[in-house]
């Protein structure tokens, strides 16, 4: 009853229709009743229950009668969820922050026994905080925009700039400065000439200086503590030849010629000197290092100043040594200029070469010599294994300088040049015929004479 005179209405021993008065009362209390035990559903492992309205905060949550499934030979835990108000079951025991309804005991076929862990007011953790506000003036602590009816948010503090925030646990927080957060009040430059302090880019906590850069004729060596010593080389120190009239003699060439080479910027304080190769196209120097040796067996190959020296000393029958790089990506051409000595022998001795990494086929275009000096393309079951001419030989005069191989990603090309600007096609058929290539390269076959190669210029590209 709600106290001794009751405010309830109860029921009389020879009242009629008794079970008018009780279903109202029941009714009354069924706010009481959510998450409680329903015998009509529970049986065996199922565990039902009540429904009812599950306020969070202003938020209503309307939980319907329901039932979970215990598991058998076991303690299960029934709870409610504080945010939801819906209900689950574990074995592990009451999870942090949710409301406890029933702890069960079961059998491997039914209820044992169960404990109501229901409190007066379940949903007391989700209670409504009434209000809290900032006291003072300045920055606010309490983040009232994040707060909530249930949960309030605090801004975390971070230490800035030559502050340090330390988290005391139970003694609190300390904020301390690192004392290197001064301010710099002001600065200049004294004197005259080039001011060493950037004004432009100093700051109130920053100051900047120049950095000092030696120029033509000058040295600036950084002594430490002792200071910056700055001289004059000895050109610079050097003082102009004096006539004896007392006149002043300065070269200032306007225009300077040398034979085979192109002068820039000759009246200027330096000038740029570049040599025309005697070979057309400049040289773009091969590096040994980018290159893989494929059968290198005694052949051997040495980084040159000028390029790539490559020796394979005589074989009795094929023994291609390459040397090797991935193909680039299609479209792409092969340019080189090398030279190799002897060659008087009738098989292919020297050349670019493509290759197929997988198979090991190889198809050479290189140069050889039967009755004079020939052009042709070789191809190769394996570096030491020959297939047979691709095609029909062409006599030239002279060897070429200039090999070029193209790849258009529908045919290859075999071109020759005198100077690495003319070019003559000699050859051309489907990407495809005998091999697809994946690896590019040059090589020398010392099949029946040694030969000496060297590669002076070397570019893969588009």
């Amino acid at each position: 009853m709600s106290n001794s005179t009751t405010l309830l209405d109860t029921i009389a021993t020879n009242q009629v229709a008794k079970e008018v008065i009780a279903n109202a009362l029941f009714d009354a209390a069924s706010p009481a009743m959510i998450w409680g035990r329903r015998a009509s559903t529970t049986s065996s492992l199922t565990w039902g229950y009540y429904g009812g309205t599950y306020m969070v905060g202003t938020t209503a949550n309307a939980i319907a009668n329901g039932t979970v499934t215990l598991t058998a030979s076991a303690t299960n835990y029934v709870y409610a969820s504080a945010t939801t108000g819906s209900v689950s079951v574990n074995t592990t025991g009451f999870p942090a922050g949710s409301i406890p309804l029933y702890q069960i005991v079961t059998s491997s076929t039914g209820i044992s026994s169960y404990t109501d862990c229901r409190s007066y007011q379940p949903s007391a953790i989700a209670g409504t905080v009434r209000s809290a506000t900032s006291e003072g003036s300045g920055t606010p602590v309490l983040d009232a925009a994040n707060s909530t009816a249930q949960t309030l948010a605090f801004k975390s503090l971070i230490g800035g700039a030559g502050v340090t925030v330390t988290d005391g646990g139970s003694n609190g927080l300390t904020i301390s400065t690192s004392g290197t957060s001064g301010t710099v009040t002001g600065g200049s430059n004294e004197g005259s000439g080039v001011g060493v302090l950037d004004t432009a880019s100093t700051t109130s906590s920053n100051l900047a200086f120049k950095t000092l850069v030696a120029g033509s004729g000058i040295t600036i060596t950084d002594n430490g503590s002792a200071g910056i010593a700055i001289d004059a080389n000895t050109a610079a120190a050097a003082a102009p030849a004096i006539q004896q009239n007392g006149t002043t003699v300065v070269s200032a060439a306007t225009q300077l010629n040398f034979q085979g080479a192109q002068v820039t910027n000759p009246g200027g304080s330096q000038a740029q000197i570049a040599l025309f190769s005697g070979f057309g196209t400049p040289d773009q120097l091969p590096n040994l290092s980018n290159f893989t040796w494929v059968n290198q067996g005694s052949a051997t190959a040495l980084q040159e100043p000028w390029g790539i020296s490559l020796s394979t000393p005589k074989a009795g029958g094929e023994n291609c040594a390459c040397l090797v790089i991935a193909a680039p990506a299609t479209p792409y051409q092969i340019v080189a200029r090398m030279r190799a000595f002897p060659a008087s022998s009738s098989y292919i001795k020297c050349g670019l070469v493509w290759r197929n990494s997988s198979s090991g086929l190889l198809q050479a275009a290189g140069l050889l010599y039967q009755s004079g000096f020939q052009y042709g393309i070789g191809n190769f079951n394996s570096p030491t294994s020959w297939n047979g001419f691709q095609g029909s030989q062409y006599a030239m005069t002279f060897w070429p300088d200039w090999h070029r191989i193209r790849d258009d990603g529908t045919n290859r090309y075999y071109d020759v040049s005198p100077d690495g600007v003319t070019w003559v096609n000699m050859y051309s058929f489907s990407r495809t015929t005998f091999l697809t290539p994946d690896q590019v390269g040059f090589f020398a076959d010392p099949n029946g004479q040694a030969v000496g190669l060297s590669l002076f210029s070397w570019y893969a590209g588009a």
